[in-house]
């Protein structure tokens, strides 16, 4: 398109609109887009994994908190879904959701934590899962995307934010 326009393109420079400056040459464009780029890199390298890991780790550390606040009625839930022993499973499931929900927050061993969180959460939801409700069938699909995220966190794991003691 800026070939096409020839000599007759009008005079824009120093002009900012939108965050952009336009340039007299092509070149100059192309190498305004590469350091566009260049800042979305570091950003994407440097902040997006401490951020869906802070808000992956904080899902599960909310949730193991609130279902260790309300104890008696967790395992009166168990007891009712029909599982052995539902005292052992409610604080097993407590347990995995608070110290790895702050394994991802930390980023301690965050890949192992992130792997081992994804199969809970497979786990968990085909065996509680409900298909009466569109309710249902969308909380089994959002479990499904945690699911994802968790596994390209364990993809991916450590950032630039781990602590130096673990590099």
């Amino acid at each position: 398109m800026i070939s096409s326009l020839g000599s007759k393109r009008p005079s824009l420079k120093g002009i900012r609109v939108a965050q952009y400056t336009f340039c007299d040459t092509y070149e100059e464009e192309v190498l305004g887009m590469l350091s566009y780029t260049i800042g979305m890199n570091q950003w994407t390298t440097l902040y997006a994994p401490l951020l869906g890991r802070i808000l992956l780790g904080g899902y599960f550390l909310g949730v193991g908190i609130q279902k260790a606040l309300n104890f008696p009625a967790f395992v009166d839930f168990f007891g009712k879904s029909g599982y052995p022993s539902p005292l052992y499973f409610a604080a097993g499931v407590i347990a995995i959701e608070v110290i790895l929900g702050i394994a991802l927050v930390v980023d301690v061993k965050t890949r192992l934590a992130a792997l081992i969180l994804s199969v809970y959460v497979v786990l968990i939801s085909f065996f509680f899962a409900q298909t009466s409700s569109v309710t249902d069938v969308q909380i089994f699909l959002q479990h499904m995307a945690i699911v994802g995220g968790l596994l390209m966190t364990a993809a991916y794991g450590t950032s630039r934010w781990t602590p130096s003691w673990q590099r």
